[in-house]
């Protein structure tokens, strides 16, 4: 409320959903979850999110989510399954919690990407992160996450207020 009251607006949007262990479904057969660096991360991100209207990171700031993520004990992930290619960027949290910062696969391949991140990292509790307008898990919603201050009245018109951008990890 506060950045409202000076000029900012609402413009980016995460789908979140919060699974205890024992609630994500069977691990799904033909996957595999590896950990990777930085830059190769990044470029995975950018074709996952390819025609989608998202921040870029560079290359400092995945990795630093890189490094925040190790210093966890979790790390930066290339999922495979069924053929098919994601990402997820974990951090431990201090109270036996798994942040999935973010979650990049084809919407019906989420639910087992959970799962299979659960068997590589187990945690008592799950919080997942996508992007907000792809179909999400069961019980997710949909929550602000970044605002923007539009210096040029033309760009705030230009974006209309019915849009909505992926925001992305952040970096909190």
């Amino acid at each position: 409320k506060f950045f409202e009251t000076v000029g900012f607006t609402e413009c980016f949007a995460n789908r979140r959903a919060e699974l205890l262990e024992r609630m994500a479904p069977p691990l799904p057969a033909k996957s595999s979850l590896e950990a990777v660096d930085a830059a190769a991360y990044g470029a995975l991100r950018e074709r996952l999110l390819s025609g989608t209207f998202h921040a870029r990171y560079g290359e400092k700031l995945l990795a630093f989510q890189e490094g925040a993520s190790r210093l966890s004990g979790a790390g930066l992930y290339r999922i495979v399954m069924e053929d098919r290619e994601g990402c997820a960027a974990a951090e431990y949290t201090g109270d036996r919690s798994l942040a999935i910062k973010e979650l990049l696969i084809s919407p019906a391949l989420l639910e087992g990407a959970v799962s299979l991140i659960k068997e590589k990292l187990p945690a008592d509790r799950y919080f997942v992160r996508t992007p907000a307008l792809w179909d999400g898990l069961p019980g997710s919603y949909i929550q602000p996450f970044a605002m923007v201050k539009w210096l040029r009245e033309d760009l705030r018109q230009a974006w209309g207020e019915e849009r909505s951008g992926y925001f992305g990890l952040g970096f909190d």
